[in-house]
């Protein structure tokens, strides 16, 4: 309800299609479930996904609620994720289930089946004011030590969105393919720009 194009396709990924009414469908389960394991505004929530419609689905959920997403990549080493966990205060992680958790810390898994049917009967929390708080922390690509994070805000996310919808508004309805993980600034950046634009998102398998 709202949405201005409830059934177009959104994300599509081999065979399987997402329209923007599904994937705001699974923005609010996710939501309530992470409500539910204590998650707020302001809670550091760790991200332990590849690239699936569900991944999409929990950045926009962390925002939602006010939280802030943390990268914790599926392919780092144990040591590692414990470290990040550590340094950006991991309260909550929302893993896929081919992802490893983290000792002691409450988790949401995400697993596309299930979705719908496991956050049945929680709310879903309002929006959370969003401005100058972050919303992200993207880490860098170094090679030693712990990743060193930079902070996505709400307001400069936006402004970015909306000055690059500015230039061009016929691309409306066209087919983008993400073949960059979304882990990376640059393929999460492109993917919330298609789908502001009312794009299809056509992620590599």
């Amino acid at each position: 309800q709202g949405l201005p194009r409830p059934h177009s396709p959104a994300i599509v990924q081999g065979e399987r299609l997402v329209t923007f009414r599904d994937l705001d469908s699974m923005v609010r389960s996710i939501a309530a479930l992470l409500a539910a394991r204590g998650a707020r505004a302001g809670t550091h929530v760790g991200v332990s996904m590849r690239n699936t419609p569900e991944h999409v689905a929990a950045l926009l959920a962390i925002a939602r609620i006010g939280a802030v997403a943390v990268v914790v990549h599926p392919s780092f080493g144990d040591e590692l994720r414990a470290a990040i966990a550590r340094r950006y205060r991991i309260e909550v992680l929302v893993r896929e289930a081919s992802s490893q958790p983290l000792a002691g810390i409450p988790e949401v898994l995400v697993e596309a089946a299930r979705l719908s049917a496991a956050a049945t009967g929680l709310p879903v929390p309002d929006f959370a004011q969003g401005g100058e708080a972050p919303w992200r922390i993207a880490l860098s690509s170094g090679t030693t030590g712990v990743p060193k994070g930079t902070a996505w805000t709400h307001r400069r996310t936006l402004t970015q969105m909306l000055f690059l919808l500015s230039e061009d508004r016929s691309s409306t309805g066209r087919r983008y393919l993400i073949h960059l993980d979304l882990n990376i600034a640059f393929a999460l950046h492109a993917t919330l720009r298609f789908l502001l634009d009312g794009c299809t998102v056509v992620m590599a398998v």
